[in-house]
């Protein structure tokens, strides 16, 4: 499963990794994953089956928090890309991907793996945008443009 080979990957690595991703990236979910296209807060049984990808994305991030050398940031957010400045920056604990990166990079003292302990898409308070209006026709349009997307 993908899950073996993950874990496999992760542990066998000599070069120090550092994840930063959003536990419930709408562009896996829609365009990788080929979930319907909606906005948010979600419908059944879209918000089952995202609450489900959650759940797989927390269980393989769990590899990389048992290694001692990676780094991660891990916000609880839809959004694709994570904000790194200004007032959309997205903040766990109130400390950004930057200054996460940097503590882990540079062997600092601060925290050098944050995921939000909140459960579901966009609990964390300072997540951006979510795909509603223009944006989320611009998705549905990439979406059917790609119709060798998995589809469920």
């Amino acid at each position: 499963s993908s899950r073996v080979l993950w874990t496999l990957a992760v542990t066998q690595l000599k070069t120090p990794l550092f994840l930063a991703e959003n536990t419930w990236d709408a562009d896996q979910l829609f365009i990788e994953e080929g979930a319907p296209v909606q906005s948010f807060p979600f419908s059944e049984p879209l918000s089952s089956y995202v609450q489900y990808f959650g759940k797989c994305m927390a269980n393989k991030i769990d590899t990389v928090w048992q290694s001692a050398t990676a780094g991660a940031f891990l916000p609880s957010c839809l959004a694709h890309c994570i904000p790194t400045q200004g007032p959309t920056k997205t903040l766990i604990n109130g400390l950004g991907l930057v200054e996460v990166f940097a503590n882990w990079y540079w062997n600092l003292s601060g925290p050098q793996k944050l995921q939000d302990t909140c459960e579901g898409p966009q609990c964390n308070p300072t997540c951006g945008a979510v795909y509603q209006g223009p944006t989320l026709s611009l998705l549905q349009e990439h979406v059917n443009k790609h119709p060798t997307h998995k589809k469920h």
